[in-house]
């Protein structure tokens, strides 16, 4: 009889364990998050666990920020997305990391190899100002 109860416990325990590393629990949300329950979509608020394959919708100008149970690594959805968050936790393994170098700038680069780079409203008139020739008028 304690054979069976423990095990069952064992079961119930080792079933949560799993349920729990499948799940997300919600950090921040901004603007219109929903997500899909049962063919219809409910909106999204902070704290709620979403499972690892709940689709979501992230609107215009809205911003989703999950955690998956037990990780410290936040997952960001970025506005005008749709999908699993499965999906957007795998894309998410780039971005900036603590401790990394930006790249530098890339204009130096050009302008060595003889890019003379964006010709802007000012530059242009300067070039027709150098190719002009201007007669004074005289009373």
């Amino acid at each position: 009889m304690k054979k069976t109860i423990l095990s069952a416990l064992v079961a119930v325990v080792a079933s949560f364990a799993l349920f729990a590393a499948d799940s997300y629990t919600v950090k921040s949300v901004t603007g219109k998050v929903q997500y899909e329950d049962n063919g219809s979509w409910k909106t999204v608020t902070k704290g709620m666990e979403l499972s690892s394959d709940s689709n979501v919708s992230v609107g215009v100008g809205a911003n989703l920020v999950v955690a998956k149970a037990g990780e410290a690594k936040n997952v960001r959805i970025k506005a005008n997305s749709k999908g699993t968050i499965d999906k957007f936790a795998s894309e998410s393994g780039g971005g900036i990391k603590v401790g990394g170098a930006a790249e530098k700038n890339t204009t130096a680069k050009a302008k060595n190899a003889g890019d003379k780079g964006v010709a802007t409203a000012s530059s242009r008139a300067s070039d027709v100002k150098k190719d002009m020739e201007f007669a004074e008028d005289e009373e």
